[in-house]
């Protein structure tokens, strides 16, 4: 390795003038290996290190200068004397040590200074990448005007010149190849990248500065929407904070007033038996003082029954004979007894009623819960809400897709309230007590309307009202009758279609996916059946009014039922088949004499096929004999003892068999009394 330039120690001499320290500059990750890299006299980094006899290191320059100065010569470390001047030599090992260390960690903060001042070095101007030097303002003239010198390129100073000459050629790296993305010179653009696709460096550089910016604003932007989301975990946070507060004393309040109905139960059981006990005692009292008087007038009449029967007087014995004899009038005292057990009658029956009491609260707290949901909704949208900004914020706030950190959806669990949680309510609250439909579905709808005032709102409870109908079990009924009662009372109405409209459109949906559905895996054909048998429900509950004002039935859905059930036979496994069978029996009756009113024969198709299956079909025993029941059953018209009056006419007065003409169901739940009922107050519902 070759020696360190003369220069060098008046380098770093003017470099320490200034002020221009290595140490001032180095970061915290290489300060330790720094000073380890200073010599202990100039306390900077080591030029041309020398080691002494003791092992210390120190600058040439500087060890000479003190032993100069001094008449001994020892260690400025350890203060070790040496007897004789010892002979300095580069450490050359630690020096390439310290080449190594400076090219990773260069002094961008240094001044560069120009190379041709030999006294006083002037800061640099320019650096000529031909010349490989540095020139400051005087020495740059030359440059400026020699013609020879005017086609060198000049550029901004800099320490490491070496890095912007090709190391092949040793000419000026002036190109940039875009296949390689390399730096390359003239020469190299001739032999190794000829035909590549090569511009000068400042083109690429101007479209890379255009990246730069466009990803400065990217990065920008990833900054303001998480500071955002900082904003609105803080905004969230004081919400759901505020919540709970008000939560924590609602459920104070409800179990305050649970107690006290306990508490009054109590005393109410306590006083009853307190009373019971004392109306006892005293009738206790009373037949004792009786039985005492009867005692008292017993034992005087044994004294008179003694002495007569020791008297030897015979007319008197004879004259007092039939009064004393005589029996008296009492009771019967051995069938008398005292009731001593406790009855459990009473304790039943004011629990029950405390259970009623339970349940009507509870049931008001979730109506009141709804009509704040409402409430808070209906201020929002007119813009009376103290906090609607920071909801606003809450519910705008989303993360760019590129973020690592991008959830679809973005802050919806965030938010006070959702339709999403108010329809979970009030669906929760209809599948756990279906006998509170008729009740309560005008408040629900009431509610409903306050919250659906825009088309997204509107799309967004159709999806919830179809995924809650045919995802929870024994639901479809319910929920079709809540989509019958929503499309005619949801009054908000956009060009894209009303309530009806959109849910028959996600119906379609499924139907259009209904051959990769009745294939598809346990879960896939799972979500389809129950799609399958909400539909049927829909098509017997779904009210379209025409012209008249009579109501009638969907014939899309007739139409999608054919072929729903022409799809499950088509693939006769056994889900499939007792999902066809499910829906035969729920819609089987109504299917054909709407079929029969339009001289169509589809239900004797569809019965073809059901006999084509039995016949060849490999299914399971069980589901064959449903097959075979479902036959029977159409066979007998449905379980109807004759042909019904025509549907669109049939009541109770005109039809016997009114009530049997209703469609089996697979629901229980009393589905078919509450069935009953309304067919029986809504004649013009029978088709």
């Amino acid at each position: 390795m070759a020696q360190s330039s003369p220069t060098s120690p008046k380098r770093r001499e003017t470099r320490q003038k200034k002020g221009l320290t290595a140490p001032s500059i180095m970061s915290s990750s290489r300060g330790r290996l720094t000073e380890e890299l200073q010599c202990s006299i100039c306390l900077d980094v080591f030029t041309d290190p020398v080691s002494t006899p003791c092992g210390h290191n120190f600058c040439k320059t500087c060890l000479n200068k003190c032993w100069d100065n001094s008449r001994t010569c020892s260690c400025p470390y350890c203060k070790e004397t040496f007897s004789q001047r010892p002979d300095l030599k580069i450490n050359i090992t630690l020096r390439e040590v310290l080449d190594h260390y400076k090219k990773k960690t260069p002094n961008k903060n240094a001044e560069v200074l120009c190379d041709i001042c030999e006294e006083r070095k002037l800061k640099a101007l320019k650096s000529c990448v031909v010349c490989q030097s540095s020139y400051c303002e005087t020495h740059l003239e030359h440059h400026l005007r020699v013609a020879g010198l005017k086609k060198h390129k000049l550029m901004e100073p800099v320490s490491n010149l070496e890095e912007y000459i090709c190391q092949t050629h040793e000419r000026p790296l002036e190109l940039f190849c875009r296949d390689d993305q390399t730096c390359l010179c003239t020469m190299c653009a001739l032999s190794d990248h000829k035909n590549h696709n090569t511009v000068p460096l400042e083109e690429e550089s101007e479209e890379k500065k255009a990246q730069l910016m466009k990803t400065q604003k990217d990065v920008q932007q990833m900054i303001r929407e998480k500071i955002n989301k900082i904003k609105a975990i803080k905004l969230s946070a004081e919400v759901r904070k505020r919540n709970t507060k008000m939560e924590k004393a609602a459920r104070v309040e409800f179990f305050t007033d649970l107690i006290r109905s306990i508490e009054r139960c109590q005393t109410e059981q306590l006083e009853m038996m307190e009373e019971q006990q004392k109306a006892a005692e005293k009738q206790e009292n009373e037949l004792i003082k009786e039985l005492e008087l009867k005692i008292s007038e017993l034992k005087m009449r044994n004294t008179e029954l003694e002495q007569l029967s020791h008297t030897d007087d015979a007319l008197h014995l004879l004259r007092m004979f039939s009064s004393l004899c005589i029996p008296t009038n009492t009771r019967n005292w051995p069938e008398i007894s005292m009731k001593t057990d406790v009855s459990l009658e009473t304790l039943r029956r004011a629990l029950t009623q405390l259970q009623h009491t339970l349940d009507e609260k509870f049931r008001k707290t979730k109506l009141k819960r709804m009509q704040q949901y409402a409430e808070s909704r209906s201020s929002v949208s007119s813009g009376h809400n103290s906090s609607s900004a920071a909801d606003a914020l809450v519910k705008n706030c989303k993360l760019s897709e590129a973020s690592s950190e991008f959830v679809t959806g973005s802050y919806a669990s965030f938010q006070e309230s959702s339709l999403a949680d108010f329809v979970q309510e009030f669906v929760s609250h209809l599948y756990s007590s279906p006998g509170s439909f008729e009740s309560e579905i005008n408040y629900i709808t009431d509610t409903l309307n306050s919250c659906v005032t825009t088309e997204e709102t509107l799309q967004e409870l159709v999806e919830l009202i179809y995924i809650q109908s045919t995802s929870i079990p024994h639901f479809t009924y319910t929920g079709a009758r809540l989509c019958n009662h929503l499309s005619h009372h949801i009054h908000f109405n956009p060009a894209s279609g009303n309530f009806r409209q959109l849910l028959l459109k996600r119906c379609q949906s499924e139907y259009e996916q209904r051959e990769q559905a009745v294939r598809g895996d346990p879960d896939t054909q799972k979500k389809f059946h129950s799609y399958v048998l909400f539909l049927g429900e829909l098509y017997i509950n779904l009210e379209i009014r025409s012209v008249k004002n009579k109501p009638g039935r969907a014939n899309v859905l007739l139409r999608a039922l054919k072929d729903l059930l022409i799809t499950l036979f088509s693939h006769p496994k056994d889900p499939n088949l007792m999902c066809a069978v499910k829906l035969l029996k729920l819609t089987g009756s109504v299917l054909e004499d709407t079929w029969k009113e339009k001289g169509q024969s589809d239900m004797d198709e569809i019965i073809k096929k059901i006999k084509y299956i039995l016949l060849d079909a490999k299914c399971s025993r069980d589901v064959r004999t449903m097959l075979l029941k479902l036959v029977e059953l159409r066979s007998s018209n449905w379980g109807r003892v004759h042909t019904a009056a025509v549907s669109s006419y049939a009541t109770p007065d005109n039809d016997p068999n009114y009530f049997m003409n209703e469609p089996t169901s697979t629901q229980q739940m009393g589905r078919l009394s509450q069935q009953r009922i309304l067919n029986s107050q809504r004649n013009s519902r029978r088709f």
